[in-house]
């Protein structure tokens, strides 16, 4: 994906550990006890869905142009080697805060 890009890729939107220590201790600043759970599952993504993903977590300053799309798609499918679906596993994390 960075090639693909250009650039790298390190945006976690939070989910990683320091992300996620982030939101507890707002939380808990907040005034409120904190609660996290948290599930994985194998999702199936084929090569639109791989491009779907990426173009919609890019800021619309960064999307590349509709023949810049459609070259990104085209490179993402030669770089699966000809295969339909890949298995992505995911995590998600709910954190909340409840009042004492």
């Amino acid at each position: 994906m960075e090639r693909l890009l250009g650039h790298p890729v390190t945006a976690t939107c939070q989910t990683d550990e320091a992300g996620r220590r982030r939101n507890q201790d707002a939380i808990v600043r907040a005034g409120y006890r904190y609660a996290e759970s948290s599930v994985q599952y194998d999702a199936p993504l084929t090569g639109d869905d791989m491009v779907g993903g990426i173009f919609s977590a890019m800021s619309a300053d960064r999307l590349p142009s509709t023949q810049g799309r459609a070259t990104f798609t085209a490179e993402v499918r030669d770089a699966l080697g000809g295969r339909d679906k890949v298995t992505e596993r995911i995590g998600v994390w709910l954190q909340f805060g409840t009042p004492d």
